[in-house]
């Protein structure tokens, strides 16, 4: 019984496992495309800055720097609309995740627990047969004429 049940909860385990494998890569391209959001966002953000200091010494250029302050706002928009349209997804399969490594690790809990339950039951099952043999051998000593 136990036996088999130790081999349900592995087999348990192992589907989760493979329930999950494509989720941490999903995961990944996920953040991967977050980060790269942020990047042009944060590059973006810099340029402006760097435009804004150049700008101020050349009077010529002041004129279209509404211009690309503007375009570069709608693009810093654009981002961030595309960033929080990620968030849910990479949320869910967060989520998912997590979930299943919960799952995976109790039944990787429970499955150690009635191993080390089994390893316990047959120990003393043995130090019990240890000692009756340790008592039937000093009762055979001790009867008189058994040498």
């Amino acid at each position: 019984m136990d036996t088999r049940r130790i081999r349900a909860l592995r087999l348990l385990e192992r589907l989760k496992r493979h329930e999950i494998e494509s989720d941490p890569q999903e995961m990944g391209r996920l953040r991967a495309a977050a980060n790269q959001i942020d990047r042009q966002r944060a590059q973006l953000m810099e340029d402006v800055e760097s435009s804004a200091e150049a700008g101020s010494q050349d009077p010529s250029s002041m004129q279209y720097f509404g211009t690309y302050l503007r375009a570069v706002r709608a693009e810093v928009t654009r981002l961030d609309h595309d960033r929080a349209q990620l968030a849910p997804q990479l949320d869910a399969v967060e989520t998912r995740v997590s979930n299943a490594f919960r799952h995976m690790k109790t039944y990787e809990v429970v499955r150690l627990a009635t191993e080390a339950r089994i390893k316990a039951e047959a120990q003393r099952r043995d130090e019990a047969a240890s000692a009756e043999q340790a008592v039937q051998a000093w009762w055979r000593k001790r009867r008189p004429g058994a040498r």
